[in-house]
C-alpha cells in the first residue's frame, strides 16, 4: 500500500480503525508492507487533525496479490482539493485514474 499526501494537512491513515501512519504535509510513503497491518479486508481512511475523513479505500483480500497470468488487480483513491491532492493505492505504481480537469472545492475543504 501507498499513500501521497500531496495537500498541506498532516494526516492519519487508519486501517479497519487502527492507526496505520501519521503523514506530514506533502510526505510520501511509497512501500507500506502488508505484513505490518491486519489481515484483509481493509477499509483504509485518511482522516485530517480533527478526524475528518477525506478519503476511503475498500482493500478486498485479493487486492494487490499476483493472480493467473501474473496480474494483479490495482485500488485506487484519489481526493483533490484546493490545498492539494491525496492518492492512496494497492500495487507499484498508481493504477490510472479519471483526469479531473476543474475540479470544485468544498468551502473550508482544507481545514484541518
Amino acid at each position: 500500500m501507498a499513500v501521497q499526501n500531496g495537500t498541506t494537512l498532516v494526516l492519519t491513515v487508519t486501517v479497519n480503525g487502527g492507526v496505520a501512519l501519521q503523514l506530514a504535509p506533502g510526505e510520501e510513503r511509497r512501500s507500506i508492507e502488508f505484513s505490518m497491518l491486519p489481515a484483509r479486508p481493509w477499509v483504509v481512511e485518511a482522516r485530517t487533525a480533527s478526524g475528518r475523513v477525506l478519503a476511503t479505500m475498500r482493500v478486498s483480500a485479493s487486492d494487490g496479490v499476483p493472480g493467473p497470468g501474473g496480474a494483479m488487480t490495482q485500488v485506487r483513491s484519489e481526493t483533490k482539493l484546493s490545498c492539494g491532492t491525496l492518492l492512496m493505492y494497492i500495487g507499484d505504481s498508481p493504477p490510472p485514474g479519471l483526469p479531473q480537469e476543474n475540479p470544485s472545492f468544498e468551502p473550508g475543504d482544507c481545514a484541518p
